[in-house]
């Protein structure tokens, strides 16, 4: 079986989805190709837009909550529409000819649009799965254009699930319950949480913030990794002030995924991602800072599990940390699914035998 996985490198939920579903759908035995918008993009365009992602909005907090806001507006939804129906749809119609998947799985919302006019074209339908990275109030990006051609599309948990089916009343027994794709190997199930060994993911915190926090922490008996992310200028400013204390450890990069056996807690912003990385891992968030729009839901659903605590006081989230809340029996039922990635694909290939 071929199949193509729509997805765009803008932060790390939607990579690392389709990360675990192309190396599960490999150990079937299956050819998959996946196709990135940053690179469909013509090339100044696809490096300008992750610059404003993974740069400006993090130097400049506000212009992603107008971002937001912007993208949801349905003149602008149709003028995207419309603009997307350029150089761009051809070339994408002749690489979906040229490419002949059996399924299709979009793990970014703009790749809707292109699909949806592929489909609108009367072109052959491919059975397509939309799989959302975000959770609880998605936005409209994700299905626009594709509302009558989708076959599936799969939520990260039942709130999700029931307030979608709400928005697309017309299509009962599509909008599906899946959890987020991720690695059997990442899934953990821990008896007690504990509160020495913590990393602090630098992306999108502020300085004072972060100061304030490591002070605080200094000299415990607390275990801290610094994470720099894609926050260089706040990592170096901070090793410049830190790199001296002996409980501390600072890290350009760290694979999470391959260490969640040895973390206890998290401290960053509440991305698709690491979200259901720790919800799979039992590994508490806590957040100080979050993307308004979709982050804003998913520390909503991280809080109604209680897996996550939204605090902006460095002294009360050490409070937090030294109080450690989730072992005294406060975690409420888990909405974990190990077999995600293979619900996933089940589900969608029987539209294939259909």
């Amino acid at each position: 079986m071929k199949i193509l996985i729509l997805t765009g490198s803008y932060g790390s939920g939607h990579t690392s989805a389709t990360h675990a579903l192309k190396n599960y759908s490999e150990e079937q035995w299956d050819t998959v190709e996946v196709l990135d918008m940053a690179i469909f993009f013509p090339r100044m365009i696809g490096k300008w837009t992750k610059y404003y992602y993974e740069e400006f909005c993090q130097s400049h907090k506000s212009a992603w909550k107008y971002t937001d806001r912007f993208l949801g507006n349905k003149n602008v939804l149709k003028l995207i529409q419309h603009i997307s129906k350029t150089a761009l749809q051809k070339k994408f119609i002749e690489h979906i000819k040229e490419s002949s998947p059996d399924m299709i799985l979009i793990t970014f919302p703009y790749w809707s649009i292109f699909l949806g006019d592929y489909f609108q074209k009367d072109l052959t339908h491919i059975p397509t799965g939309i799989v959302l990275t975000d959770a609880i109030t998605i936005h409209p990006l994700w299905h626009i254009s594709m509302e009558d051609y989708f076959d599936f599309i799969f939520t990260i948990d039942n709130f999700s699930q029931a307030i979608l089916s709400k928005r697309l009343a017309k299509f009962p027994g599509k909008i599906i319950t899946s959890f987020f794709p991720i690695e059997k190997k990442y899934f953990l199930k821990k008896e007690k949480i504990g509160n020495k060994k913590i990393v602090i993911v630098l992306w999108w915190l502020k300085k004072k913030f972060t100061e304030k926090f490591l002070h605080g922490l200094e000299n415990t008996d607390h275990e801290i990794i610094i994470l720099r992310s894609r926050n260089k200028s706040l990592y170096k400013k901070l090793f410049e002030k830190f790199s001296e204390v002996h409980n501390f450890q600072f890290l350009e990069f760290l694979p999470i995924r391959e260490h969640v056996h040895d973390i206890d807690i998290i401290v960053g912003k509440p991305g698709g991602a690491i979200m259901s990385e720790c919800i799979a891992s039992d590994i508490p968030l806590l957040i100080p800072e979050y993307l308004p729009g979709q982050e804003e839901w998913n520390m909503k659903l991280l809080q109604k599990i209680n897996m996550g605590i939204y605090e902006t006081s460095p002294e009360k989230m050490i409070t937090i940390i030294d109080n450690n809340p989730w072992n005294k029996k406060t975690r409420k039922k888990s909405i974990k699914n190990i077999n995600a990635c293979a619900d996933i694909y089940a589900t969608l290939a029987s539209k294939i035998i259909d």
